[in-house]
C-alpha cells in the first residue's frame, strides 16, 4: 500500500481470491489502518476523523491513478505465500 501511495509500484498483482476486508483512512493525514473498525485516534497524527474503505478497491484506485498496471492472477503459489498481493516497483 505504501508503494502505491508513493507512486513507486509499476505492476500490482492481486490473487483473484484476495479479500483483505475493510480498512480505515485517516482524513487528516491519510494513514490507512487495516481492520474491521477504526481506532479512536490515528496512531500517526492523533486525528479522529476516518472513512471506511474496501482495501482491495483502494489498491486498484491508487494503482490506476499512478499508471500502475493491475494484474489479477488466478492461481499462483508464490503470490499466495505473500498473502495474495504483491507488486513490482518502478525503482
Amino acid at each position: 500500500l505504501r508503494y502505491l501511495r508513493h507512486n513507486r509500484a509499476d505492476v500490482l498483482f492481486l490473487a483473484e481470491t484476495y479479500d483483505p476486508g475493510m480498512a480505515w483512512e485517516c482524513l487528516v493525514c491519510g494513514d490507512t489502518q487495516i481492520g474491521p473498525a477504526s481506532a479512536e485516534v490515528c496512531p500517526e497524527c492523533s486525528g479522529s476523523e476516518f472513512r471506511g474503505l474496501t482495501l482491495k478497491e483502494e489498491m486498484v484506485r491508487l494503482a490506476e491513478g499512478s499508471s500502475c498496471t493491475v494484474r489479477v492472477v488466478q492461481e499462483n503459489d508464490f503470490l499466495m505465500a505473500g498473502g495474495g498481493v504483491g507488486c513490482l516497483t518502478r525503482y
